[in-house]
């Protein structure tokens, strides 16, 4: 679900622009992530983090909406700032749930298979992505973007991988 490095020259396309535009896109992406890291900090008492988590995603959801709304420019940064404080939003508390949540003997494999379908899947996922924009059109992509981010979130709230883990009888 992150446009950025799939989609974003092909939005910038089809506004008029070239590779400046889809530099400043990209750019508003990584702004709405770094503002998203502050906003993390300051709302994590506030909620709990399956919902935290869920938040994020739906922030995503919005960010890839309205970005294929792109009625101007200005839409399309703004809905790509929202979508890069989503995704940061998600991803970081996601990563720390999921870190609290496994034994100290496993974090290290944990993690690692983490890291592994995290990064893994972003070649597959852009060749999908951008499939899908050629057939269909950059707009349906993000659409379906957002309809996979909305999956996550509903996943997310129906998991346990947020509950506490249990602590075991010595």
């Amino acid at each position: 679900t992150d446009p950025v490095t799939t989609l974003t020259p092909a939005l910038a396309d089809s506004l008029g622009g070239g590779a400046g535009l889809t530099g400043r896109l990209a750019s508003a992406f990584g702004i709405g992530a770094t503002l998203s890291v502050v906003a993390i900090m300051r709302l994590r008492s506030r909620f709990g983090p399956r919902l935290h988590s869920a938040l994020g995603m739906c922030a995503l959801v919005l960010g890839h909406l309205l970005t294929a709304s792109f009625a101007t420019v200005t839409t399309a940064a703004i809905g790509m700032a929202l979508a890069g404080a989503g995704f940061i939003h998600a991803i970081s508390t996601l990563n720390t749930s999921l870190q609290l949540r496994v034994d100290d003997a496993e974090r290290g494999r944990v993690m690692a298979l983490w890291s592994v379908a995290l990064l893994g899947l972003r070649p597959i996922a852009a060749a999908i992505h951008g499939s899908v924009a050629d057939e269909f059109g950059i707009r349906t992509a993000m659409v379906i973007g957002a309809a996979w981010a909305l999956l996550g979130a509903l996943g997310i709230l129906r998991s346990g991988l947020h509950r506490p883990r249990s602590t075991r009888a010595g």
